[in-house]
C-alpha cells in the first residue's frame, strides 16, 4: 500500500510541476525566433454603418535583445478609393483617396531592446478611415492585411581554436564539433565544421574556410534592408524581388585572425572584418569567409571568441476584420 500512496504521490508532483511551468513548453524558441511582434492589430468597432469612421489601432512590441528600426506598416487587402469623391471604398478620414502604397504606408519609428527584466515599451500608431458608402440590406466583412518591415540584427558568437599546420601536426587534439550562441532574431546561425581550425601553408596558402549556415527560423521574410528601405521617399520600403530572401553576414577580425569574403561570395573587406551577402533558398544558405593569421607561425595556436552579425530587413504580416454595415 505504502508503495501505492508513493506512486500517486510522484504523478500529483509531476502533474504540480508541468502546471506550473516548471517544463519548457516551448515558448523561448519562439521568442528566440520571432521577438517582434504585432501584438495588436483591431478596428475600433467590430461592426459600423456604412460611410462612418473606423480607427484600426497597431501595436508592436520587440522582446529581442536588438534594437527594432526603420519600423513601417502599410495596410492592403481591400478596395480603397483612387479619388476624393469615390464613396464605395475605403478613403483617409479626410475623404481622401487611399490607392497609392504611400497613402497607406505609416511609419512607427524604432522599438528598442528592453533591458534586463523590463517590459517591452510598444511602438503604436493609430489609423483613421472613412468606410464605404452602402446600400441597406448589405453587409460584407471586410479583411486588413498589414504588411511591417524593419530592421534587425542578429549576434551570434562561437569559441575557436586556430592552430598552424605543424602544430596540430605534433598534438593530439580531437577535433570538435563548433557551438554557435545566437541572440533573438528571425535569422539564425550556425558555425559549421570542427574546432580546431587549421591554417595550412601549401604553396604559399595561408588561408582557411571558416563556413556558416544561415537559417531564416522566423514567421516571415528577410530582405536586403539597405536596398529597400528609402527614408525620403513616402512609400517608405520598395522591396524588389532582386532583394529578397538577401541577408548581410559580417564575421569581426578578432586579435590576429583576419577574415576576409570566401571565393564566389559577394562581399566586401570592411573597418570590422569582413561582410557577405547571402541569398536565402529554401530558408537556407551558407556563407563561407577565409581566415588567416600572419602570426600563427609564431604564435602556433589561437584561442578566441568570433563574432558574428547577421543584418537584414524583415517583413511580416497580420490581418483583422470589420464588417459594414449598409444603410
Amino acid at each position: 500500500m505504502r508503495f501505492e500512496r508513493n506512486k500517486i504521490l510522484l504523478v500529483l508532483i509531476s502533474l504540480v510541476v508541468i502546471a506550473s511551468g516548471c517544463v519548457d513548453n516551448g515558448d523561448s524558441a519562439e521568442t528566440q525566433t520571432n521577438p517582434v511582434t504585432v501584438t495588436d492589430f483591431s478596428p475600433s468597432q467590430a461592426s459600423i454603418p456604412s460611410d462612418t469612421t473606423l480607427s484600426l489601432d497597431i501595436e508592436i512590441e520587440n522582446e529581442g535583445q536588438a534594437d527594432a528600426e526603420d519600423i513601417a506598416v502599410r495596410l492592403f487587402g481591400p478596395t480603397f478609393a483612387s479619388s476624393s469623391d469615390q464613396d464605395s471604398a475605403w478613403r483617409s478620414s479626410s475623404e481622401e483617396a487611399m490607392d497609392s502604397r504611400a497613402d497607406r504606408t505609416f511609419t512607427m519609428g524604432d522599438a528598442n531592446s528592453p533591458g534586463d527584466g523590463e517590459s517591452p515599451i510598444p511602438s503604436t500608431e493609430s489609423i483613421t478611415l472613412t468606410a464605404p458608402s452602402y446600400g441597406e440590406g448589405r453587409a460584407p466583412t471586410e479583411t486588413f492585411n498589414l504588411d511591417v518591415f524593419y530592421r534587425y540584427e542578429t549576434q551570434a558568437g562561437t569559441q575557436m581554436t586556430m592552430m598552424s599546420e605543424d602544430r596540430y601536426l605534433d598534438s593530439d587534439t580531437t577535433e570538435t564539433s563548433a557551438e554557435t550562441d545566437n541572440d533573438s532574431g528571425p535569422i539564425q546561425l550556425e558555425v559549421l565544421g570542427t574546432t580546431p581550425k587549421v591554417q595550412y601553408d601549401d604553396d604559399g596558402d595561408d588561408t582557411d574556410d571558416f563556413c556558416v549556415m544561415v537559417r531564416d527560423e522566423g514567421p516571415g521574410t528577410p530582405f536586403l534592408h539597405d536596398e529597400s528601405y528609402h527614408e525620403d521617399t513616402e512609400d517608405v520600403y520598395s522591396v524588389d524581388s532582386d532583394y529578397e530572401d538577401i541577408v548581410e553576414i559580417e564575421a569581426e577580425d578578432v586579435g590576429d585572425i583576419v577574415f576576409e569574403p570566401g571565393s564566389g561570395e559577394t562581399g566586401e573587406d570592411t573597418e570590422e572584418g569582413a561582410k557577405i551577402e547571402t541569398e536565402l533558398v529554401n530558408d537556407e544558405a551558407r556563407a563561407c569567409f577565409e581566415w588567416s593569421s600572419p602570426d600563427m607561425i609564431d604564435q602556433e595556436e589561437i584561442t578566441s571568441n568570433i563574432n558574428l552579425v547577421a543584418s537584414y530587413g524583415y517583413n511580416i504580416e497580420e490581418q483583422t476584420t470589420v464588417t459594414v454595415e449598409g444603410r
